[in-house]
């Protein structure tokens, strides 16, 4: 059997990660959860890639700091970011409240991941009707 592995050509380079951390755009989540930078003059058309950093002293249990890289990584699978040409890191700057699988973690990534989206998509004009 295959192993699922998250591609190669998704992830973020120690370089890159560089220089995100150098000249990238700042999000935070609403309660301060989850920050990402991200760049979209470094992804020369290809399609977005990440790179997700969660702290040991954070999650103090491997387990925990695992779970949160996965929900991370499925949720940019499945959302439209994965078509858009930007590079992605993803770090956890405070632990989620409650226990790890029911910590609303996956709703939290979903709403981060909507504002870049949004704030790089370039607006529609509004139609007159």
């Amino acid at each position: 059997m295959a192993l699922a592995r998250f591609p190669r050509r998704a992830r973020l380079d120690e370089f890159a990660v560089k220089a995100l951390l150098k000249s990238g755009r700042r999000l935070a989540s609403a309660p301060p959860i989850i920050g990402v930078r991200y760049d979209t003059r470094a992804a020369k058309g290809a399609g977005a890639r990440i790179a997700i950093a969660v702290p040991k002293r954070i999650l103090k249990r491997a387990v925990d700091r695992n779970y949160v890289k996965r929900v991370v990584r499925e949720r940019f699978r499945q959302h439209l970011l994965a078509n858009v040409p930007v590079h992605l890191l993803v770090s956890l700057q405070a632990k989620p409240e409650g226990a790890m699988p029911d910590s609303g973690l996956i709703t939290l990534t979903q709403t981060v991941f909507d504002q870049v989206l949004a704030k790089l998509r370039p607006p529609q004009p509004a139609s007159a009707t």
